[in-house]
């Protein structure tokens, strides 16, 4: 099995078709298609690898839906992959919900294979899902000096004095990853990716 996803999609039919092909490329998929909140308890209780929310129906309830996982330690760090919807909606929750991933259902399987470290294949470049993406846990902490100076225009260590300087450690990581998403322009990837770090560096995230 690759792992475990939430997905979530505001019809049950439609949900269940859209669970259909993931499941027999190995991945264990529940799903929610009416309550926010049922889904919040849901994956609080069994947290899954991932949690994948549709944005081409009710696009407001997903944003809601992802607001109160990041607002609940326990469900946080999870990542959350928003999928298709309208350029308008795409917009609006990137705004809402900036460390979140956003792709296509096209290029969904292999977002979630890099997401969890189950596919070598290379990254999505759609516009969309632009950057590699790590396994969640260490993947973050063996991105490169270089790498990170080539994308970010600085260096782990001067990133690591910012956030000291910005008081991360009181911040909470959704707020760090939008700090440096609003305040020093990185894109929602790189957001996550130098949180997380900061966090590993910081005794935060064990």
């Amino acid at each position: 099995m690759k792992g475990t996803l939430f997905l979530i999609h505001w019809k049950a039919s439609e949900a269940e078709a859209l669970a259909t092909p993931l499941r027999p490329e190995g991945w264990q998929v529940d799903i929610e298609a009416e309550d926010g909140a049922r889904a919040g308890r849901a994956i609080k209780a069994n947290q899954p690898d991932a949690v994948v929310i549709y944005l081409t129906r009710l696009p407001s309830h997903g944003r809601e839906t992802a607001d109160g996982l990041r607002s609940i330690k326990a469900t946080r760090d999870i990542p959350i992959v928003f999928v298709d919807g309208n350029e308008e909606a795409i917009e609006k929750t990137r705004a809402r919900v900036p460390s979140a991933l956003y792709t296509t259902s096209g290029d969904l399987p292999k977002v979630l294979g890099q997401l969890t470290g189950t596919n070598g294949s290379a990254p999505a470049t759609n516009g969309v899902a632009d950057e590699p993406v790590p396994p969640p846990e260490t993947g973050f902490r063996k991105i490169s000096e270089e790498a990170v100076m080539a994308r970010t225009g600085k260096g782990w260590q001067e990133w690591l004095a910012i956030l000291d300087a910005w008081g991360a450690p009181t911040q909470g990581h959704t707020r760090t990853a939008a700090y440096l998403l609003d305040h020093h322009g990185l894109s929602g990837w790189w957001a996550q990716a130098v949180a997380i770090r900061y966090e590993w560096e910081r005794g935060l995230r064990r």
